[in-house]
């Protein structure tokens, strides 16, 4: 591809259950295309996936067929993770994951695939390392996903949301619970703690539970919450340049963090390819990546990728909030800097 701009695929959020996010990230990264033309000159191609992990694999598989594509980048996995890494394997193209709640870098690394941040494996190992306790329930309704936060972190002991009561756990004296996603199930377990009266320390990973929720709470070990990210990792001069960029293209910012994971994974991408030095190939591309130390898109946490390390962020920010207090949230990382 040399001489040529590096053509990439974006596999954006599925259209019928996440039209605005999609909508805002096609938005967003044409519009910084558009404007870095030069050194950083880009040709992107779009598609946004519905259906079933399978229905969507189906139509990145289209995708790929079609263009001539050195890499997919600023993609949307979460939900089709293993079936989207095993496309990549198959046709032996690097894909650029952005956030996802489960990315498959945390459970089976493989050999095409880089993902942004961790997900709830690597934030429930920062939970744990965060909260000095005894031992912890880990409820979990994936058992891939337990055995890779059993494996991060010491003192937790799985446990089948789908099973698992209030009342048992209670009686097992765990120290703390430790909720590994936000699954139906783990919401029935949080209501039976509030029927019981039965409050140890929580711990949140990856979880979407609704803030009005903890009003009806009353967690007298305290609530901890782990994010990927933090209006602390992002600097003032690149989040001014993103803010002229969406005014000018008048783009909506409802779903900023979307956003800066679209840009930062296009971001990595570019870095990569200017380090190849004209001799970009897609097996270039990815030794370039996995060359990468302290990436900062000004957006995200700082990116370190590696033949063993398939994750670039792979700490998390663990918030304190007790009885609707929240704190300052203090980064707590997982692995190898």
């Amino acid at each position: 591809m040399s001489g040529s701009a590096p053509r990439a695929g974006v596999l954006l959020p599925p259209r019928n259950v996440l039209p605005a996010v999609a909508g805002e990230v096609a938005a967003v990264l044409s519009a910084y295309v558009e404007e870095n033309g030069g050194d950083d000159a880009v040709e992107l191609v779009f598609a946004a996936p519905e259906g079933t992990a399978a229905e969507r694999t189906q139509t990145a598989r289209e995708l790929v067929d079609k263009e001539n594509l050195l890499a997919l980048v600023a993609s949307f996995t979460d939900g089709a993770d293993a079936e989207l890494a095993a496309l990549a394997e198959e046709k032996e193209l690097p894909l650029l994951a952005t956030l996802s709640s489960s990315p498959r870098s945390s459970v089976a690394p493989n050999h095409w695939v880089r993902d942004l941040c961790g997900g709830v494996v690597e934030q429930s190992a920062a939970l744990v390392r965060c909260v000095e306790t005894g031992s912890i329930a880990l409820l979990h309704t994936d058992s891939a996903t337990a055995s890779a936060i059993a494996r991060r972190a010491s003192g937790v002991s799985p446990v089948e949301a789908l099973t698992a009561t209030a009342a048992k756990l209670r009686e097992l004296a765990f120290a703390a619970v430790l909720f590994a996603g936000a699954d139906a199930a783990m919401l029935r377990l949080l209501q039976e703690m509030s029927a019981i009266d039965w409050w140890p320390p929580l711990l949140f990973a990856g979880a979407t539970i609704p803030p009005s929720f903890f009003d009806r709470i009353r967690p007298a070990g305290g609530v901890w919450i782990a994010f990927p990210t933090t209006a602390r990792d992002q600097s003032p001069a690149t989040l001014s340049a993103y803010l002229e960029l969406v005014h000018r293209y008048q783009i909506p910012t409802e779903h900023r963090v979307s956003q800066f994971a679209a840009l930062t994974s296009l971001a990595l991408f570019l870095d990569a390819v200017r380090r190849c030095d004209g001799d970009v190939t897609r097996q270039s591309l990815l030794r370039a990546v996995d060359d990468t130390r302290g990436f900062h898109s000004g957006l995200f946490p700082r990116l370190t990728y590696g033949a063993d390390r398939h994750v670039g962020s792979t700490g998390a920010w663990v918030l304190a909030a007790h009885r609707g207090r929240a704190g300052s949230a203090v980064w707590v990382e997982t692995g190898d800097a």
